[in-house]
C-alpha cells in the first residue's frame, strides 16, 4: 500500500473530524452513539476513503455497520457541503478491531503477570 500524500493525508483528517462530529450532533441514530471515528484511509485520488470506527458495545457490530454503511449517502452529501472538496469521496465503514486487540492482549500480559510475579 502506497504512503499518504499530505494531501490524502489532510484531507483524510478533515473527513475524520467532520465525520466525528456528524456522529455526535447531527445523527439521532442511537447505534451511533456509542462509535468513535478511529482513522480514515483514503485513496490517492481521493475517490474512495475506508471510514474506521470503533465501538464501546461489542454485541451489535454487525448491526451497526450495516447501518453507518446504509447512511454513507447522508454522510457524504453532509461533507460535500461542508468541506467544499471537488470530489467527495465514497464512504466505506469498517470496524476497527485496533482496541479489541489491545484490551485481549492487555488481559493476556496481566494474566501471565498474575500466575508467575516474580518475573513481572
Amino acid at each position: 500500500m502506497p504512503h499518504p500524500t499530505q494531501r490524502t493525508q489532510r484531507v483524510g483528517d478533515q473527513i475524520q473530524r467532520a465525520l466525528a462530529s456528524m456522529v455526535r450532533q447531527k445523527v439521532n441514530d442511537p447505534r451511533f452513539k456509542q462509535i468513535s471515528i478511529t482513522g480514515i484511509d483514503i485513496s490517492p485520488d481521493l475517490k474512495n476513503a475506508l471510514v474506521f470506527f470503533s465501538q464501546l458495545d461489542e454485541n451489535n457490530i454487525d448491526q451497526t455497520l450495516e447501518a453507518l454503511n446504509k447512511a454513507a449517502g447522508f454522510f457524504r452529501r453532509a461533507l460535500a457541503e461542508e468541506l467544499r472538496l471537488r470530489h467527495t469521496p465514497k464512504l466505506t465503514f469498517v470496524y476497527d478491531k485496533t482496541l479489541k486487540y489491545g484490551s485481549e492482549l492487555t488481559q493476556l500480559i496481566n494474566q501471565v503477570n498474575e500466575e508467575d510475579p516474580d518475573k513481572g
